[in-house]
């Protein structure tokens, strides 16, 4: 099922970094948001909240798969990459729902996508439930659904997120990392589509690794991690960590009864 990721990605290719070592401010980190902009703009007001009191410059970081299951996709993008308040800066790193809908944009015959909440982020873009059944992968059809469906800049920023950002005592990934090698021998698969075995290990990269991916019932912290999906798209609750310039660590979380 997932020849495609090997012929995309060799098992070797090495993955991007982006450098943020020297930043002293505060560093808010969200977890997987999957579509769910209710929950974002929520959470971010909490984070708002938080930051008046804070260093003057102040980052607010994506952890990946902002896509797909939820249904607003389209406006989580839009917003993501709209402006941020004053003081903030928004950056983000590549998910595998996104490395997902890269593939097919590419090429329409790969549809994993589509059965991973690819249709849902479709539907978000304003094409029709039915539609995204009837149009098939791989046709002229499918091709021009997408182009006219999905703006060329969402599709041009997800191609230029990094996998990997780095600060003084953390390093951020999507799914974390094999825990079996070094930081630096860390690759693209490792890092976005995470490997078997990662959540029961120990991590020592140095640094503290902090990841999304992996659903856990609330954030937390061990074993040299720090897991931040809690399953938004499904539990209505979405989390975030805030970092410190001196290795501090608290949590945030916004949560919509399903009531």
């Amino acid at each position: 099922m997932f020849e495609w990721l090997k012929s995309m990605w060799p098992p070797q290719t090495p993955a991007w970094l982006l450098n943020i070592e020297n930043f002293e401010g505060s560093v808010y980190v969200i977890g997987d948001v999957h579509g769910r902009l209710d929950l974002l703009l929520g959470l971010e007001a909490l984070i708002f909240s938080d930051a008046k009191e804070s260093e003057p410059e102040k980052l607010i970081i994506y952890i990946g798969d902002m896509i797909d299951r939820g249904p607003d996709s389209a406006s989580v993008l839009a917003h993501i990459r709209g402006a941020a308040p004053a003081g903030f800066l928004r950056l983000a790193l590549l998910g595998n729902h996104e490395h997902m809908l890269l593939r097919f944009a590419h090429d329409t015959n790969e549809d994993l996508w589509l059965e991973f909440g690819g249709r849902e982020t479709l539907m978000s873009y304003g094409v029709g439930k039915q539609e995204t059944f009837d149009v098939k992968p791989g046709t002229a059809d499918m091709r021009l659904l997408l182009q006219k469906a999905i703006p060329r800049e969402h599709l041009n920023f997800l191609q230029a997120l990094p996998q990997a950002i780095t600060l003084k005592h953390f390093i951020l990934t999507h799914a974390g990392g094999n825990p079996a090698k070094l930081f630096s021998d860390q690759t693209k698969r490792e890092m976005v589509w995470g490997v078997r075995g990662f959540m029961k290990a120990k991590a020592d990269y140095g640094r503290e690794m902090v990841h999304g991916h992996f659903i856990v019932d609330e954030a937390r912290r061990g074993d040299g991690k720090i897991a931040i999906d809690t399953g938004a798209y499904a539990s209505g609750r979405l989390s975030a960590v805030k970092l410190g310039h001196d290795g501090a660590v608290g949590f945030f979380k916004f949560e919509i009864s399903k009531n």
